[in-house]
């Protein structure tokens, strides 16, 4: 099966205006990951990059990510449905919530090379590779991801930060700093 990114995009940016895009953008991501071993090969992010966007309107955001077993991404929330594809390695998600507690440990997800998930819009993760190796993914957003006003929050105190990139640097940790319960 013949199989390319430009080609993905466009099939992700009619499944998001169809009558049923979560039906519609599961399906497409599922398709790609029956091929996983020529997302491999074909990915376009380069080397010890973090990610990718592929495309993005007001519709639809397309990007490929990297995350690795060293660094875990702060918490963050998308504020739109993110769909996520793994196509090499393992990804981990540690799942919370925010509340007049702090942030409170919710579940940890692992996803596998082809093997997907979803996140709603109030969904609130933080990402690590799970392993010794970096992994890979699909991620497919129901909106402008990068012109959406987000929030990262405090491992410590749960408050709100401004999504900027020196507090993304600043908020991430080691796998071995989370205290997780």
């Amino acid at each position: 099966m013949t199989f390319s990114f430009d080609q993905f995009v466009i099939e992700a940016r009619a499944a998001v205006v169809t009558e049923k895009p979560t039906q519609a953008i599961r399906l497409l991501i599922q398709k790609a990951l029956e091929i996983k071993e020529t997302l491999v090969t074909k990915n376009p992010l380069e080397k010890n990059a973090d990610e990718i966007m592929l495309f993005e309107d007001d519709t639809v955001s397309v990007w490929i990510c990297r995350f690795d077993p060293y660094n875990v991404v702060p918490p963050h929330e998308h504020k739109m449905n993110a769909f996520i594809g793994v196509f090499q390695g393992k990804e981990k998600h540690h799942f919370f919530k925010n509340d007049a507690n702090g942030l409170q440990y919710k579940s940890t997800q692992i996803i596998e090379a082809g093997q997907m998930t979803s996140i709603g819009t109030d969904g609130l993760h933080a990402v690590v590779a799970e392993g010794q190796e970096d992994c890979y993914s699909l991620h497919i957003y129901t909106g402008p991801l990068s012109k959406v006003k987000r929030s990262l929050f405090d491992w410590d105190t749960g408050q709100a930060l401004e999504f900027t990139d020196m507090n993304f640097q600043r908020l991430k940790r080691s796998p071995n700093e989370l205290e997780l319960s």
